[in-house]
Order: C-alpha cells, then structure tokens, then sequence
C-alpha cells in the first residue's frame, strides 16, 4: 500500500482546519496591521460640479451695443506683440451680446463677423463681451454690417438683428 504522507489525518481535524483556514481569509489576520502598511482602496465619490446653464448656445447670438476702440494696455497685451508690429493703425471692434457668454470651455467659441467676413480668432471677455482686433483701421468701411455666431454653428447662430458700426473717415497726420 502506498501513501502520500505519513502522517495521520482524520475527517474532523481536516475539516477543523479548512474552517479555520477560511475564517482567518474571512476576518483578515489575527495579527494587527502595522499603522504604514499599504491599505486596500476605498470608493471615493467624485464630487460633480454643477451642470452649466447651455441656453447661451441656443439660437442666434444677438448684440445690444457695438464701439470702435483704440488699444489701451490691456487691448495691447491681449493682441500680442507680434500683431502689434505688422499692425500699421490697429483697432478693437468690440460687441457686448444680449446673453453672458458661457463661462466653460467647449468645441465651439464665438466668433464676430464684421461685413460678412468671419474672424474667428475673437476674443470672449466675460460676462458678455466679444473684441475683435483688426490691424488697420482702412480695413473698416464707412458702415459697417457687425454680428456673432457660435464658430461652426454659424447658419443657425448668427445675430438675426447686425448692429452697424459707423467710422468716421480717418483724421490725417
């Protein structure tokens, strides 16, 4: 007769020691855990911020007020230095919109269209300012066509009421 081990096993111990084993996997060590061990992962619950109002995106941007500026410092700093020296007379055309504009970033921004002509590198100052920098004052007509848009939702976005925007011929030097 052969046999695995030689050591005598009956029934009860066996089972004895399987329940023992089992309730030790159960109910963690007998031992305590040292206070820098590594601990298992506990669910944290991530805290949401509270959804955006999206009704700015709905319909068309409408304006309330359109002005022609010079730039002052901040205007300077925001166009940039390398549009301020190819720049011969430069200009801000700044819109105020009937709606804030939307404080987080999405897929779409939104955009002046100045006598039909899209410039979609516009600036968003919030709460609800739209500036445009145009580097020569000679690009503006006599009277001017001026509407926003969302970029890229521009048929179903732009102003159904334009502003217009009159410039006085420019003063010689």
């Amino acid at each position: 007769m052969s046999t695995i081990s030689s050591f005598p096993v009956d029934a009860f111990g066996f089972i004895l020691a399987l329940l023992a084993g089992a309730s030790v996997m159960v109910n963690g060590s007998t031992q305590q855990m040292p206070p820098d061990a590594p601990r298992l992962a506990t669910r944290t619950q991530v805290q949401k911020s509270p959804a955006e109002d999206s009704s700015a995106y709905v319909g068309s941007v409408e304006l309330t007020l359109v002005r022609l500026r010079p730039l002052d410092e901040t205007m300077k700093r925001m166009a940039g230095p390398t549009f301020l020296k190819e720049a011969t007379d430069p200009v801000a055309v700044e819109v105020t919109t009937q709606k804030p504009l939307p404080r987080s970033a999405r897929n779409t921004s939104a955009i002046i269209i100045l006598n039909g002509e899209k410039f979609p590198d516009t600036w968003a100052i919030l709460p609800n300012r739209l500036v445009l920098f145009l580097p020569d004052r000679l690009k503006l007509k006599p009277v001017n066509q001026v509407a926003a848009a969302w970029l890229g939702a521009e048929q179903s976005s732009t102003s159904k009421r334009p502003l217009t925007l009159r410039v006085p011929a420019p003063q010689r030097k």
